[in-house]
């Protein structure tokens, strides 16, 4: 495995109208091939740039799922417009940031993959230090940024103390990690990836959460911890899709849902999803640079929840 300090990412720029750029943007979140690889997108007046922090291995099929997209809506919407512009190019990624990460005044989220020696945990227990791998997760991808985000207006709001949290694609470890470190009791963190399990795994270590947080497989292996207070899933639409009925199960009557991996056009459909389960009370919904995070219970805990 290259060092992450070598790692690329691979950066698409449009230029173009803003009416084609934004079909251009709708049509890319449906595919499933960025729903699963997440880009960063960036919005100016005339461009639309996409950042993937994947592995160079997986840029040809990325380069050709875009193209297969442009050639859909050129057959949909007629021919591009003849000043669109593409360029393509390689960068160092923002998940390799070494600067910290502060949310607020009340967490730090501090990279451990730095030349010198990893910072220490600090005595407050405010502060995260994380090694990323190739795993996904060190808060500056806008779909974890939201979830530390609900994370946090939950506990303004005295709702995260003495909770049980479960974080479904937990990755780095990053959101069950933060949960505890703000005053859940404890944390459930689930991943299909190896890799992830083992960089989550040596981030509670780092944290000295090893008490507190538990990692699984899969989530049959978490039916015996749950159910869970608060269930953070940051997946794409399709995976949320196929495992409701499994977070349904491992929750409570009063149980808050934090859903992100998605853009603001998939909100209403996993609405209408939750709905069927009795999960159709909304405590919030965000949005940051084309991506959204949605709140949701069975039932009102909190009266002017946003206020």
């Amino acid at each position: 495995m290259p060092p992450i300090k070598d790692k690329k990412s691979l950066i698409i720029e449009i230029k173009g109208s803003v009416p084609w750029l934004r079909r251009l943007e709708i049509g890319l979140a449906s595919m499933p091939l960025f729903q699963r690889c997440m880009p960063y997108i960036r919005k100016g007046s005339s461009t639309l740039t996409l950042e993937f922090h994947v592995s160079q291995d997986t840029w040809d099929d990325l380069l050709a799922s875009f193209e297969d997209s442009v050639r859909r809506l050129e057959a949909e919407h007629g021919p591009i417009e003849d000043e669109i512009a593409f360029e393509i190019r390689s960068g160092k990624s923002l998940e390799c940031d070494p600067r910290p990460l502060y949310l607020g005044n009340q967490l730090t989220i501090l990279p451990a993959n730095r030349d010198k020696a990893p910072p220490t945990v600090s005595d407050s227990g405010r502060t995260v230090v994380l090694e990323t791998g190739w795993a996904f997760g060190t808060g500056r991808h806008p779909t974890t940024r939201l979830c530390l985000d609900g994370l946090l207006l939950l506990r303004n709001k005295g709702m995260l103390f003495n909770k049980k949290v479960l974080d479904i694609g937990t990755g780095t470890g990053i959101l069950a990690i933060t949960a505890v470190m703000l005053g859940c009791t404890s944390a459930a963190g689930v991943d299909i990836s190896n890799e992830a399990l083992e960089i989550a795994n040596a981030n509670i270590k780092r944290n000295r959460l090893e008490e507190r947080i538990s990692l699984f497989s899969n989530l049959d292996e978490v039916v015996d911890s749950g159910p869970f207070d608060i269930i953070v899933a940051n997946l794409t639409p399709s995976v949320i899709s196929r495992i409701v009925s499994s977070m349904i199960t491992l929750s409570r009557d009063d149980t808050i849902f934090l859903l992100s991996g998605f853009g603001p056009q998939h909100v209403s459909d996993l609405i209408e999803l939750l709905g069927r389960f009795g999960v159709d009370q909304i405590m919030s919904r965000m949005t940051m640079q084309g991506w959204a995070l949605l709140m949701v219970t069975k039932r009102i805990i909190c009266d002017n929840f946003e206020k």
